[in-house]
């Protein structure tokens, strides 16, 4: 209904204003020059990147899918508030952390060594406030979604708990993908996150159907 793309009308609006209110901030200190010619080109040494974000939005659903097969919609429901819940300082933090580290790891490519001390040092940062999230969120799982969700989704508590601890499970890939697309390695992340996909699907498929699940 109208609640539901109120939603989709307000993400867009808030990209747009993002976009903008970017365009707008650096407007003085960029350089825009016009090559004739050169449109084509651009597109078509972007879709590695356009290969990234897509496999990226695939990956973080594939969970999903795979539960999605394997409960009902309200145990599905419960699994996905817990996951959002337990990736809340992953998904507040990690973009403007990566925006203001990944033009430093451009000014560093002549530089790899030093490239990969700013990337340790970021990675180690970023852990210093996932961990003791983590704990936080395991140690409240029922304050946590009473507050942020109501008393309908205390069940979810027993998946906030230990869904809490998953964002520690990648600490190298919080930045990784930056790290790989600075040293011109869009090939290698696509190739990962590939990986990763396949092993999030077809390995939840394969495991469901080994333990004889609705799926097999």
């Amino acid at each position: 209904g109208l609640g539901f793309w109120s939603f989709v009308v307000g993400t867009l609006a808030g990209q747009i204003l993002f976009a903008f209110e970017l365009w707008r901030g650096a407007r003085g200190e960029i350089v825009l020059h016009h090559a004739a010619g050169t449109s084509l080109r651009l597109v078509v040494e972007s879709l590695p990147l356009m290969g990234v974000w897509l496999l990226t939005t695939a990956v973080g659903y594939g969970d999903a899918f795979v539960v999605g097969r394997l409960f009902a919609g309200g145990q599905v429901g419960l699994y996905l508030a817990g996951l959002a819940l337990a990736f809340l300082v992953f998904r507040i933090l990690q973009q403007p952390f990566a925006r203001s580290l990944f033009p430093a790891l451009v000014g560093l490519a002549d530089r790899p060594a030093e490239q990969f001390r700013v990337y340790r040092l970021a990675t180690v940062l970023f852990s210093s406030i996932e961990v003791p999230a983590a704990l936080l969120v395991a140690a409240n799982a029922e304050l946590i979604l009473l507050v942020m969700r109501g008393h309908d989704y205390l069940g979810a508590a027993p998946f906030l708990r230990l869904l809490a601890f998953a964002p520690l499970v990648d600490p190298l890939g919080r930045f990784g993908g930056e790290f790989l697309v600075a040293r011109g390695q869009d090939r290698a992340r696509i190739a990962s996150l590939a990986l990763q996909l396949a092993g999030l699907v077809a390995g939840g498929v394969l495991l469901c159907r080994a333990l004889a699940s609705p799926l097999g």
